[in-house]
């Protein structure tokens, strides 16, 4: 099972996929478009064109024009925002974030809306990243990447239409606007996220054969280009992982020990208090799931109570729909079928493992049919690389069956 974690290969994971599309419009203030803020005509020129790139998820061939756009203008706080939507590594992405916010008095309402929103994803605050996009769509209602935006925000918390309605909106501001209708994959491993990328696919790969050991090999290739530049952030999401296949692997005590190497990586670092705080927080959701599969269930059930109570006074949703998965887990585990299903009813109907409990829920209280259907689900489920999806998809194929 996996956490919410700052991924390169997923845009950071907690920044969500509306980043992709957060660059500033060239227009002007007076087309009700979100304007950009620089002094110099030649780095708007360049800027423009590596957001023109970027939007077509071009990010590495981006990145030379948003740092030439950069170099001329040292104080033009969106191409630094910019780079670090684009960067390879956790590491970068920080790096240019505190840059962007840094400079950001020195740009305009709309854009400093823009570093905000990105600021309070990165610290896993996602009601607070939506209330910025938000009142960004309300300043800037013509700007197709404001929508885009929120429209990603809301995808996050799982509120589908609402996020359907914001992409329409932003495809209706501008039809040809890449992010809203295309979504492309390059295979080259042109730099570090690209590497890491790779040897990620490796890992699920490996995974949904059920070869753990040759996953966690990837991982380990994984962690160690994070490694040579000290990507903490980066570092520690791959130790989570780790963490998840040992326990999918039937070794609890191994994943706890990986689970607690993830958590002093990012409390060593020099990431913001923010992040560490929410870093601890999401300790006790791994801890939960170590002590449900090792059979501690009053220890899962006090991890379960703090991380639920912690998620709820961030309000952070996507953290309470995994402390729900959480409690569900346990009840399964105790054979309360019906309160299984109505917690892991309010987890996250977007992960594959949540609807094979679901299933396997609904399966032991008697409802075939119902169960039936969630196993199909499963197997059918349309998604990208996961370590989730990746431990139940046989599985629930071979339930449906």
């Amino acid at each position: 099972m996996s956490q919410p974690s700052y991924r390169s290969r997923a845009a950071l994971a907690g920044v969500v996929l509306a980043s992709l599309a957060g660059y500033g419009s060239a227009a002007g203030q007076g087309d009700g478009k979100i304007p950009i803020t620089t002094t110099s005509a030649e780095a708007k020129q360049q800027y423009v064109k590596g957001r023109a790139l970027a939007e077509n998820l071009r990010g590495h061939d981006s990145r030379q024009f948003l740092g030439q756009a950069a170099s001329r203008d040292p104080k033009f706080a969106l191409a630094h925002y910019s780079l670090a939507l684009s960067a390879p590594t956790a590491k970068d992405f920080f790096e240019h974030l505190k840059q962007a916010a840094a400079l950001s008095d020195k740009a305009s309402e709309g854009e400093q809306l823009m570093i905000l929103g990105l600021q309070a994803g990165a610290n896993a605050d996602p009601k607070a990243q939506r209330d910025y996009y938000q009142r960004l769509v309300a300043a800037y209602p013509r700007d197709e990447r404001a929508h885009f935006l929120l429209g990603g925000a809301y995808f996050g918390q799982q509120d589908m239409p609402k996020a359907i309605q914001e992409y329409r909106r932003a495809v209706e501001v501008a039809p040809d606007f890449a992010p809203a209708e295309t979504w492309k994959v390059h295979q080259a491993a042109r730099n570090d996220g690209d590497r890491r990328g790779a040897l990620f696919t490796a890992a699920v790969i490996y995974a949904d054969e059920g070869k753990f050991d040759q996953a966690l090999a990837e991982l380990q290739k994984e962690y160690a280009v994070a490694e040579k530049i000290n990507d903490a952030a980066a570092m520690s999401a791959d130790v989570v992982a780790m963490g998840d296949v040992l326990l999918e692997a039937g070794k609890p005590e191994e994943a706890r020990k990986r689970y607690l190497q993830a958590v002093e990586l990012v409390q060593q670092s020099d990431l913001s208090e923010e992040v560490k705080q929410n870093n601890q927080l999401v300790h006790h959701y791994n801890l939960g799931r170590v002590a449900a599969r090792a059979g501690d269930l009053a220890g899962a059930r006090q991890h379960a109570t703090t991380y639920m109570n912690g998620a709820t006074a961030r309000k952070n949703d996507p953290q309470i729909k995994q402390a729900h998965e959480l409690m569900g887990t346990i009840a399964l585990a105790e054979k309360k079928f019906d309160q299984a299903i109505a917690e892991l009813s309010k987890g996250n109907q977007q992960d594959a493992y949540t609807l094979y409990r679901l299933a396997w829920a609904y399966q032991e209280k008697g409802d075939e049919a119902r169960a039936s259907e969630l196993f199909q689900q499963v197997a059918n489920q349309n998604t990208l690389r996961a370590l989730n999806y990746s431990f139940v998809r046989a599985k629930a194929k071979k339930m449906k069956a």
